[in-house]
């Protein structure tokens, strides 16, 4: 694939992926060429997309972005951030809604902030769910996280969504 100079790529699945734990992670990217010249990113094989992935942010000039899932047009980085029960219980034994809720700050910079979902739900139930789901809190939460509450218990979450 040829970049032009001043360019940048979609979301590209090019990492060789997480585990069976986190199937989005390690694989979406996005790449600003700055380099003053046109650039070649090598896209035949699983191979050269990997390599790709892992060792372009090191060329001068180009400037990358990996984030916790992907769609093709837009990496998305989740932030994530839990509201405790009674100022003390993260987990509760029922879907409880908090007073109000506790939400991450502002996206990082070069990031365009899409929003803040919130939920009442337990991230382990969204273990190794490789489905992009923006709109369900818990999903990204486990993708921050990799964690939630043990067996049937619920926690609010609340997650800004990033994009690139």
């Amino acid at each position: 694939m040829r970049l032009n100079n001043g360019s940048t790529t979609g979301s590209l699945d090019y990492g060789a992926g997480g585990n069976a734990q986190f199937p989005q992670a390690g694989r979406w990217l996005k790449i600003y060429n700055a380099t003053g010249a046109d650039m070649f990113v090598p896209d035949n094989s699983t191979a050269e997309k990997n390599s790709t992935y892992n060792y372009v942010g090191n060329i001068s000039g180009v400037t990358t972005w990996k984030g916790h899932a992907g769609d093709g047009s837009y990496t998305y980085y989740y932030m994530a951030q839990y509201t405790l029960y009674d100022g003390a219980y993260v987990c509760w034994s029922y879907a409880r809604q908090p007073g109000s809720w506790n939400t991450p700050d502002g996206c990082p910079g070069g990031w365009t902030d899409a929003g803040v979902v919130n939920t009442v739900d337990n991230p382990n139930f969204y273990y190794g769910n490789g489905t992009l789901n923006n709109s369900n809190a818990a999903w990204m939460c486990y993708q921050v996280w990799g964690w939630g509450c043990g067996g049937s218990y619920y926690m609010p979450c609340s997650a800004r969504i990033c994009r690139k």
